[in-house]
């Protein structure tokens, strides 16, 4: 058995379709793969250029038109997946992400129905 990881995130996090670009630095860009009040796992077309703990300017674009800027930490870089948790969010966005959490909280099947097949 190998070690066992621990999940520290205070939020459950949802699949959804979706796709991400950086604004600062720029160049990032790739598909959202799960989303949560506090964070997101984001896979990039190329090898990300950030390391772990440095901040970062995103523009996270959900398949239902809904877009979020936000500002965040990168949690972790693992391969071309990379771990980000929110710090800064406008005040309508961060209302409009609670909302969409708590309707897939609510009805979470929905959110695994909408996610096509990798």
């Amino acid at each position: 058995m190998g070690p066992v990881k621990h999940d520290r995130r205070q939020e459950p996090r949802f699949p959804l379709p979706g796709r991400f670009r950086s604004i600062a630095p720029s160049g990032l860009i790739g598909k959202l793969l799960d989303l949560s009040l506090n964070g997101a796992l984001l896979e990039c077309e190329d090898d990300p250029t950030v390391s772990m703990g440095e901040h970062v300017e995103m523009l996270l674009e959900l398949e239902d038109s809904r877009t979020f800027a936000a500002k965040a930490r990168i949690a972790h870089v693992e391969l071309r997946r990379i771990g980000i948790e929110f710090h800064e969010i406008e005040t309508p966005a961060f209302e409009q992400l609670s909302e969409l959490v708590l309707s897939l909280k609510r009805a979470p099947t929905l959110a695994k129905l909408s996610t096509p097949p990798d």
